[in-house]
């Protein structure tokens, strides 16, 4: 790991495209965002994907974008149990997404709490995939902790200060949602 940038996870890679897309659009995020402005083709990326194949592959198209990318071909619980535990620096980054309900994600982001820097961004990838997400995404965007949320429409950010205090929520969905699009009922999801 390189030490001295941020420390970046996403929980369910697939192919890392929602991860990799965000990346090249960093300029935008290091402008806007200070716990972003060491980020670069040089931070470290962590991430998990429960698919073997998917996993090769997502490691490959990471490498394309980050000199290093580790990839643990691991379901989500399994791989936070293997990687929190590991940290030697709380997290500056995070992006949640691959297990698209509402149960699941707010257990994932309660299980990474306590290894979020002070002024980190978490992202919340497909908040209107489904009722159940969105459900998930009213919980989170008002969750004490944050100081502020921003619902982009495709995905959900919070930044992170860890203090007892109710975020300011900002929303650009309106600019970037159209059409008569409604969330899907969710399959169902149970904690093992």
């Amino acid at each position: 790991m390189i030490a001295d940038l941020p420390k970046n996870r996403e929980i369910g890679a697939g192919w890392l495209v929602s991860f990799v897309f965000q990346c090249l659009l960093s300029g935008w995020f290091t402008k806007y965002l200070p716990a972003l402005s060491s980020f670069s083709y040089r931070t470290p990326v962590i991430s998990f994907e429960g698919s073997a194949g998917l996993a090769k592959i997502a490691k490959h198209s990471t490498l394309q974008v980050f000199e290093k990318a580790e990839m643990y071909n691991l379901m989500f619980e399994e791989g936070l149990d293997t990687v929190l535990p590991t940290l030697n620096q709380d997290l500056d980054f995070a992006w949640i997404d691959g297990h698209h309900e509402k149960q699941a994600t707010l257990h994932y982001f309660d299980r990474i709490k306590p290894h979020l820097k002070k002024g980190a961004i978490v992202a919340f990838d497909d908040i209107y995939w489904s009722t159940d997400m969105l459900e998930a995404w009213e919980q989170l965007r008002q969750a004490k902790g944050f100081s502020h949320t921003i619902d982009v429409g495709v995905c959900g950010i919070g930044i992170w200060t860890g203090e007892d205090q109710s975020p300011r929520e900002w929303s650009v969905n309106r600019f970037v949602r159209s059409g008569n699009w409604q969330p899907q009922k969710p399959a169902g999801w149970k904690q093992a």
